[in-house]
């Protein structure tokens, strides 16, 4: 097939953009038939990809999974070990975010099996799966590993996602001043390549942090500040999870307004 006969990609690239302005401005009835039409008349890998991270960040988790697993599928079908491994590793995500911590090791596993070494993606897995088990030296040597691979890589991405991570692990560790610092540093990067959802994830998990030093007034503007990044971004399931938060700490803020010996 000539390159002339190929079908343009750019009508699938601007309705992309259609559908990310619609879901930053909360339209998810638009955006949704937005990136159905994008998956389903321009049906290529990256964006069926990005059509799962849209499910992610409404909350669609198993419409998430169901996806996956058609490519993961498809890559069998076809042999491609390196989409495999990269379907496999967000079915270990998904699965993660799904609570399902077992099954989310077990897709890590089919990740890392397929290629003879170990990805920054893979290390940084097996660290989150480490950390939800409660392993926690375990889940820092991992992730220091990936850490150490992206920076070298120059991913900013992938730094901010290991930092983060790090930091939940440290404050698993009970230290707090490091998971305050580790934090910060996901967020910087998360702000520098304008990922929302990830600045809000940062912001959510500070304020998570403050509250777990009972010092809600500041965690409570944390949760305000991440639900309005995670609005701008179009994150639903953050918004609803900063929201939930937010009022959450105003309640035990109010009850210490009336009862002054909790101050």
């Amino acid at each position: 097939m000539s390159i002339e006969s190929l079908p343009s990609l750019v009508p699938a690239y601007a309705l992309m953009e259609q559908a990310e302005f619609h879901q930053q401005r909360g339209d998810i009835d638009v955006a949704r038939t937005l990136w159905v039409r994008i998956r389903t008349d321009y049906g290529t890998t990256c964006f069926r990809l990005r059509y799962v991270d849209f499910l992610c960040s409404i909350g669609e988790l198993i419409d998430a999974t169901q996806e996956l697993k058609e490519l993961f599928d498809l890559a069998t079908e076809s042999t491609d070990s390196s989409l495999k491994t990269v379907v496999a590793h967000n079915l270990a995500a998904v699965w993660r975010m799904r609570g399902e911590t077992h099954v989310a090791a077990s897709w890590q596993q089919v990740a890392i099996g397929q290629s003879d070494f170990s990805s920054p993606a893979d290390l940084s897995g097996r660290a989150e799966d480490a950390f939800l088990a409660g392993e926690f030296e375990l889940a820092e040597v991992l992730v220091r590993q990936s850490l150490t691979w992206e920076i070298r890589r120059g991913d900013r991405e992938g730094q901010a996602a290991d930092w983060g991570l790090l930091g939940l692990i440290r404050a698993g560790q009970d230290d707090f001043q490091d998971a305050k610092r580790c934090l910060g540093r996901a967020f910087a990067l998360h702000r520098k390549t304008g990922d929302g959802s990830g600045m809000a994830t940062d912001l959510l998990n500070l304020g998570e942090l403050f509250a777990a030093k009972s010092e809600w007034w500041v965690a409570h503007r944390l949760f305000e500040r991440s639900r309005f990044v995670a609005e701008q971004a179009g994150n639903s399931l953050l918004t609803h999870r900063a929201s939930q938060n937010a009022r959450q700490a105003q309640k035990i803020l109010d009850v210490a307004d009336r009862s002054p010996q909790w101050n």
